[in-house]
């Protein structure tokens, strides 16, 4: 576990949730994250939570747009230290699936669009349902 989820188990929204026919499920919803602006810790804990399922070992991301606010959107260096953690993993990755979108999580991906490589960007699925 990270040291900042030592002390205070909320730091950090990016844990599995389940694993279905070898297929690792994790969740992330950063509104709930106590320390979503600290990027360095934010990539840390996301590193150590992706190594734990192998590297061979197939996942999927889900994104929960819940209380996700402008704040959230414009913290551009957490987004970037985030997606480099999915690249060291992007070869396992079927898919990231966004929940509960509103303007600010289509805002973040908007700036996001041009750093996320083509191999990421064609797997992620909105569901626009809130």
């Amino acid at each position: 576990m990270c040291k900042s989820c030592d002390v205070d188990p909320k730091s950090h929204s990016f844990f599995r949730i389940a694993t279905e026919d070898n297929v690792q499920i994790f969740y992330s919803c950063p509104s709930e994250a106590t320390k979503y602006f600290d990027k360095q810790s934010v990539e840390i804990h996301c590193r150590e939570k992706l190594q734990e399922k192998g590297d061979t070992c197939k996942w999927i991301f889900i994104f929960d747009g819940t209380g996700y606010t402008l704040r959230h959107a414009m913290a551009i260096g957490v987004s970037l230290s985030f997606l480099r953690v999915i690249k060291e993993h992007a070869d396992t990755l079927l898919e990231i699936r966004i929940l509960n979108t509103s303007s600010y999580v289509s805002t973040m991906l908007t700036i996001m669009k041009p750093f996320i490589p083509h191999n990421i960007y064609s797997k992620i699925n909105w569901n626009t349902m809130n």
